[in-house]
């Protein structure tokens, strides 16, 4: 068995789960709603380590690596869709609807799409005035802040 700590919101009490190694991530989704009387699991996602753990395919805890005593990130996401505004080198304003889950590099290949600017050109996001990583998705980067 394995004691895997979930953190949901900053400020709430973490909730911990006895999970077997070879549990699905859909099966680690049901017990944190259960144990948690959680919105529904769709409306929730899973990270650890800084990559989003997937339903689809029967991932589970041992392919990628949750260990005793890890920490699984909860995302609540029931609307995953982000009204962002970003600055082009050009200096336009696009304002944008994107996906929480969507990376850095989706945004900045959309604006590059937008402003026929090349992504060589489009080379930093920042937001709170720091720089955000390309192969994270915006809600990694913003947690990380």
């Amino acid at each position: 068995m394995l004691e895997v700590i979930c953190q949901t919101t900053i400020g709430q009490s973490p909730i911990e789960i006895e999970a077997k190694v070879h549990d699905t991530i859909r099966n680690i989704k049901s017990m944190i709603q259960a144990k948690k009387k959680m919105i529904p699991s769709n409306h929730f996602t899973l990270f650890f380590g800084g990559q989003l753990l997937e339903e689809r395919g029967g991932q589970h805890t041992g392919l990628v690596s949750i260990k005793d005593k890890s920490t699984l990130q909860v995302i609540l996401a029931p609307k995953d869709n982000l009204s962002i505004s970003v600055k082009a080198p050009s200096g336009q304003t696009i304002k944008l609807k994107v996906k929480a889950l969507f990376t850095v590099s989706d945004v900045k290949n959309i604006v590059g799409n937008i402003t026929g600017i090349s992504m060589i050109i489009v080379r930093n996001l920042i937001y709170a005035g720091k720089k955000l990583e390309d192969h994270k998705t915006l809600v990694l980067n913003i947690l990380r802040i």
